[in-house]
């Protein structure tokens, strides 16, 4: 099994050094691991959600040091990009000076609200929550149509405190998963949800239905903040992929996905 989805501290949010992520994945006998931190904001620094621009570099260097160090498992250079969609340029420019493996994507703003923020959750009861799945969908979809990026990180996570939609959204879902197969993207079935106010496994067994239904790959992910979140509940995303008949994982490498993995 590999975690493809690692965050450091550069980040402003996770906290232990980058070594103890590896010995972690190591300690659970993780054939494979990745690093994903947050990719800098591009319009402005935002030190508490993402490393700075001239921290960057250093990143890549850490990463290709620990490679060294740690010769038994493969780690493999990745970060999480938020998706503006204004930004797409100078995204794509700056992704490609550094030799990535992949490339997340993860909405967590709806024009300038971060709405998965504790710090602006009051903003929820102002908004129309129909209105606000409708406007994140649309969010992942065009990330997905951009060319920029290889896995969708917690593809629903606009439920991370518990606000549901009164009306049926399948059909927009169903429109972005098949969006995801033509685009040649993997989703992520993350456990970090299971930690978070919503309680489940990001994304619902709705959507990990119509990952099936479009033989859409996946990685399983942790999206770990702490050394010890590593591989976190990771039995349970299994028996959920597996429950739907999803029987391997997504390796990459140099931006290319290069094999499936089964899962055991």
């Amino acid at each position: 099994m590999l975690d493809y989805h690692i965050h450091t501290k550069r980040c402003g949010h996770a906290t232990g050094e980058m070594h103890e992520y590896v010995e972690q994945a190591l300690a659970l006998g993780l054939t494979e691991m990745g690093f994903s931190d947050h990719f800098p904001f591009q319009d402005r620094e935002r030190p508490e959600l993402a490393m700075p621009l001239s921290q960057l570099a250093d990143y890549v260097h850490d990463v290709e040091r620990l490679r060294e160090r740690y010769p038994q498992i493969p780690i493999r250079l990745g970060t999480e990009v938020d998706y503006f969609p204004d930004q797409e340029p100078q995204i794509g420019q700056l992704l490609a000076q550094y030799p990535f493996d992949y490339v997340i994507v993860g909405v967590h703003f709806i024009g300038n609200w971060n709405f998965d923020n504790r710090a602006e959750m009051a903003e929820w009861d102002k908004r129309e929550v129909n209105e606000v799945y409708e406007q994140y969908i649309q969010l992942l979809k065009k990330a997905v149509c951009s060319g920029l990026f290889n896995i969708i990180a917690h593809c629903d996570l606009v439920k991370i405190f518990g606000y549901r939609p009164t009306r049926d959204f399948h059909d927009q879902w169903e429109d972005l998963m098949q969006c995801v197969a033509r685009h040649g993207l993997v989703v992520e079935i993350s456990t970090a949800g299971l930690y978070k106010p919503v309680g489940e496994i990001y994304p619902s067994e709705e959507i990990i239905g119509l990952v099936k239904k479009y033989d859409i790959p996946i990685v399983i992910s942790s999206d770990a903040h702490q050394p010890q979140h590593v591989g976190r509940s990771f039995d349970q995303a299994i028996r959920l992929a597996m429950k739907y008949g999803i029987d391997s994982v997504s390796r990459f490498e140099g931006r290319k996905l290069i094999q499936q993995l089964a899962i055991e």
